[in-house]
């Protein structure tokens, strides 16, 4: 069980060794976990790679919304309230998950009390999607939320151009 894989150090070199020491045979089993720590480290690529069909490890992601502890409970008058008043994230969650109005609650307070009202540090402990979680987390230089945004717009979509790019030079 390879825990926090992400933010070990010498991550490739280690887990290269490490793998080496359990036996392809049935009855084995190898778990690494991890909260994301950016894209392109050895978790990401082997995430990546279970998550493709390009290695026998299997990718699982856990979004923090089904989680059963992270609601607040609510009554019906801050239901409606909650419901009414949503952001524009709030409303794509509602959309796309099915956030509750206990768990639009309990976001908003995990934001506020647990990420320093920072709403990019609660994408990071606790995403929603698993692309979101490698994007956000590390140290990227830009805002990830637009980038993440443009890459759902585009998924599944042909590239607006192929080809190469050449010196025509004498």
């Amino acid at each position: 069980h390879a825990s926090e894989i992400a933010f070990w150090k010498n991550a490739q070199k280690t887990w290269l060794a490490l793998s080496q020491t359990v036996g392809d045979f049935a009855g084995t089993m190898v778990f690494q976990e991890s909260t994301a720590n950016g894209v392109g480290d050895t978790f990401y690529n082997n995430y990546m790679n279970a998550k493709e069909g390009k290695s026998r490890y299997t990718a699982l992601f856990y979004p923090w919304h089904e989680h059963p502890e992270y609601v607040m409970p609510v009554t019906t008058s801050q239901s409606e309230k909650l419901m009414a008043n949503m952001d524009v994230e709030e409303k794509a969650g509602v959309d796309k998950f099915g956030w509750s109005a206990g768990q639009l609650l309990w976001r908003r307070l995990a934001i506020a009390d647990k990420c320093e009202g920072d709403v990019s540090l609660f994408h990071q402990e606790y995403p929603s999607e698993d692309l979101e979680a490698f994007l956000v987390s590390g140290a990227p230089v830009f805002d990830m939320q637009i980038i993440s945004d443009r890459m759902k717009q585009r998924a599944g979509t042909q590239p607006m151009f192929v080809g190469a790019i050449g010196y025509a030079g004498s």
